[in-house]
């Protein structure tokens, strides 16, 4: 299945935009994993309540959909927009 097929998916066959976005979040996750411009530079993706330090940059809504940790050990906080 292509990346536009599931992503057609997603916008035509979610019920709300709450799921919508979830899913698209994980897509996303997905495809920095194994797109060749990106999983050679990343040695982690995280969705945001699975990243390990989220505790620590406090509770409030960041806006922050994901975290990747780069080869470099940098942090890239990311936020994901399913319109």
């Amino acid at each position: 299945m292509q990346f536009s097929d599931v992503l057609k998916d997603i916008q035509n066959n979610t019920l709300n935009e709450r799921f919508k976005g979830a899913r698209f979040e994980v897509l996303i996750k997905y495809w920095l994993q194994t797109d060749p411009r990106y999983c050679d530079q990343l040695t982690n993706v995280w969705l945001w309540e699975d990243f390990p330090s989220r505790k620590d940059l406090g509770v409030k809504d960041l806006g922050i959909d994901l975290v990747a940790r780069t080869e470099m050990g940098e942090y890239w906080a990311i936020q994901c927009k399913c319109y």
